[in-house]
């Protein structure tokens, strides 16, 4: 029920035709996170009736205080309580025709869930498909397309764009709990591909000759053929199959059970959306074998991470703050889209890494965790520790492009930089400082600051992360 914090701020081009509403925590509402704040262009996913009824409405009641609630009793300087829209949609299903025994609990979440659905189909999925699903035309998806994508209507970035109209941490999120019709979209999108396999490999598979292929109307083109072409011939060569009735024979029933099933690394088994739903689930007190269900991990995966995570939230900075937890007791997250997208990169580069060079992994994590900065995301190297410096830049450029890295260092005037592979790292110096500190690069756009960059707190979400998850990651015993 975050709308019924919106005050008439929040709305931007109040007085204009195309409107955009700008989510963001206030004394009535909070978000999860701060990368929940967002920009939602209204004037384009609202119909050209709605828009107009909502123009009216706000243009004819923000009154004198645009800080005041849009949602609001005209005697009351508050927003209206949760549970007031929640009676009327209530009153309002009333009068829908149900089912004998059929009295499903609705909510507004509900909603939510049909519009990341919807949003998915218009963004992704094709028009016929969208007009058949839904009431819109091809004048709506076009300004839907526009209004979320801009200009560019097919770039990659389409399901960050739609994560970011819902406030998710990453598409996944919005892919895997509320786009209810991706095996459909999949689906549609398959069969209207035109997928071509050689000849070679339709014989290998099936024992169809080229002849035979040609005899049934196949569109050969460079011994490719067309898979649509084939069709009825495929299922009537496997409808008319004979098959012999499989031999039970098993000599040794504890082949049956994968002896390296157990010994498969907990790393990267998981998405960061499932483990990060856990430990919030974990926090709230729900049953840990309920919290598993829920977000489909192995009970035994699910102990293992959170007892992982209990030991982590124990280590300390050198003042005995929590190095890696807020005061809810869980990480402490990510905040920018950019972010997001780098997380991506980090998670397959740190897989290879792992895999190629197991020491460097275990070296570039044990230092992150026992000297990252509390206060902001950086490890700090003395002048004299230039050698570690230099293997954590190497280690660093693996993990990440160079430019993705930031160094604030001494000013040059007081240390000689004779450091080569700091090149095509972002860098900033100052007088004061004695340390070279190192971290993942952010756009810092505070316009009262003088640098241009400043640390992410990605990299400590990140060994948070892998800390809890690779189980030959030692973790320190309540470090200082």
């Amino acid at each position: 029920m975050g709308s019924l914090g919106l005050r008439y701020i929040d709305i931007e081009g109040l007085n204009s035709s195309s409107p955009s509403l700008v989510v963001r925590s206030n004394p009535y509402r909070d978000l999860k996170t701060a990368g929940s704040n967002r920009r939602i262009p209204i004037y384009a996913l609202l119909q050209p009736d709605e828009l107009a009824l909502f123009i009216r409405y706000t243009q004819s009641t923000v009154g004198l205080n645009p800080r005041s609630f849009i949602f609001t009793l005209s005697s009351e300087k508050t927003p209206i309580d949760d549970h007031v829209p929640l009676q009327l949609l209530r009153r309002i299903l009333q009068d829908i025709p149900k089912k004998p025994g059929n009295k499903p609990e609705q909510t507004f979440h509900a909603f939510r869930h049909t519009a990341v659905t919807n949003l998915s189909l218009v963004l992704c999925g094709d028009t016929e498909l969208v007009k058949a699903l839904t009431d819109y035309n091809e004048e709506d998806i076009k300004r839907i397309k526009y209004g979320v994508l801009g200009e560019h209507l097919n770039a990659q970035d389409r399901w960050y764009a739609l994560s970011g109209i819902m406030g998710h941490l990453s598409p996944q999120r919005s892919f895997e709990y509320y786009n209810h019709i991706a095996v459909l979209m999949a689906t549609y999108a398959l069969s209207g591909a035109n997928i071509k396999l050689p000849v070679v490999a339709i014989n290998n598979v099936t024992g169809i000759n080229r002849k035979r292929l040609k005899e049934n109307d196949a569109i050969i083109d460079h011994n490719d053929v067309s898979l649509t072409s084939v069709r009825k011939l495929l299922f009537r060569s496997l409808s008319q199959r004979k098959y012999e009735a499989p031999r039970l024979c098993i000599k040794n029933t504890t082949l049956l059970v994968d002896s390296q099933s157990r010994t498969e690394t907990l790393f990267m088994r998981y998405g960061m959306n499932s483990i990060w739903f856990l430990l919030q689930q974990n926090a709230l007190g729900i049953a840990l074998n309920q919290a598993a269900i829920m977000v489909n991990i192995d009970l035994h995966d699910a102990d293992i991470i959170i007892n992982r995570a209990r030991k982590v939230a124990n280590v300390t900075s050198s003042h005995d703050n929590p190095r890696f937890i807020g005061t809810n007791g869980l990480p402490k997250s990510i905040q920018y889209k950019s972010d997001y997208r780098l997380l991506s990169s980090l998670q397959s580069s740190a897989q290879k890494l792992r895999d190629n060079s197991l020491d460097d992994w275990q070296w570039f994590i044990a230092l992150c965790q026992e000297h990252l900065s509390y206060s902001k995301a950086f490890v700090p190297f003395s002048i004299k520790e230039k050698k570690a410096l230099r293997r954590f830049i190497k280690i660093a450029k693996q993990l990440l492009p160079a430019k993705n890295w930031l160094v604030a260092h001494p000013a040059a005037s007081q240390v000689h930089l004779n450091l080569a592979d700091m090149k095509g790292l972002r860098s900033i110096s100052k007088d004061s400082m004695g340390t070279f500190n190192i971290g993942i690069a952010l756009i810092d756009n505070r316009s009262s600051v003088n640098d241009k960059w400043q640390f992410s707190p990605l990299l400590r979400f990140f060994v948070y992360m892998v800390l809890i998850t690779d189980e030959e990651l030692v973790i320190l015993d309540n470090a200082s």
